[in-house]
């Protein structure tokens, strides 16, 4: 079961054929499923059409799989922006800096935020 899922459409750039991404992220687990991997913690994380594309994040500890895990799918989602339009499937435009597993634009907000509290 997956923790977190989100579905957007592709437009090929060259063809203009739509498909429909799904990336997602279940919770971490330990051990992992991979065979000699069982040694680290994981969370299967789905990237791709919404019948392939499901792969495991590792890390040393169960945190460390999940934040390996929501980076895969942020450059698996930065890197279908150059090959297409990325939208949500209402149709409204995906915007990568905003909107991505890791905002540049939130980390500053959030980075400013903590950096006040701490102060």
């Amino acid at each position: 079961m997956m923790l977190a899922d989100r579905k957007l459409i592709l437009r090929n750039k060259v063809s203009g054929e739509k498909f429909v991404i799904r990336v997602a992220i279940s919770a971490p687990y330990s051990p992992a499923k991979a065979k000699g991997l069982e040694s680290f913690a994981a969370c299967t994380v789905h990237t791709g059409t919404q019948d392939e594309g499901e792969h495991e994040a590792y890390g040393v500890d169960q945190l460390q799989a999940l934040g390996n895990g929501l980076t895969s799918i942020d450059f698996f989602l930065k890197g279908l922006a150059t090959k297409g339009e990325l939208t949500w499937e209402d149709g409204r435009p995906y915007d990568s800096d905003k909107e991505a597993p890791f905002s540049e634009e939130v980390s500053k907000v959030y980075a400013a935020t903590i950096g006040k509290s701490q102060s």
